[in-house]
């Protein structure tokens, strides 16, 4: 099926790309109605699963059973930041090893891979061991 480029949905995908974060539904929504006030969260909904199915974009299963949204349709992983709560892109080459492995150990086929990793990204723990150098002067 061909689908025309709508102007609501080139908006949501401009949106996606320049924001270069991963963002849900209604984040999306917030941004996109500072552009065309008279867009719809129906309208932003559609576009969203429509640019996935398309591959413009990515969705992926937040932590809050929700759903993320990601601007890179490239092929990746995420990293997820416990304190912060933001996702960040990762791209590494060991699927393919683990996928072979996973087929031979099992018998089984695999279709899809999704990594999700956890911790504490670059910034926070930066702030964190700020916080405890402070915490030291207060003792000396």
């Amino acid at each position: 099926m061909i689908r025309r480029n709508s102007r609501q949905r080139q908006l949501i995908l401009d949106v996606m790309r320049g924001e270069g974060i991963h963002m849900n539904a209604d984040q999306v929504y917030q941004r996109v109605k500072q552009a065309d006030p008279s867009i719809g969260i129906a309208t932003v909904y559609r576009n969203l699963n429509l640019l996935t199915e398309m591959g413009e974009i990515q969705k992926f299963q937040d932590r809050s059973a929700g759903f993320m949204y990601d601007g890179n349709p490239k092929k990746h992983h995420h990293f997820y930041c416990r304190y912060c709560k933001r996702y960040f892109d990762v791209s590494f080459s060991v699927e393919e090893q683990m996928i072979r492995q996973v087929e031979d150990q099992m018998g089984v086929s695999v279709e899809d891979l999704n990594i999700s990793l956890e911790g504490c990204c670059n910034q926070c723990k930066d702030k964190q061991e700020k916080e405890k150098e402070r915490g030291k002067e207060q003792w000396n």
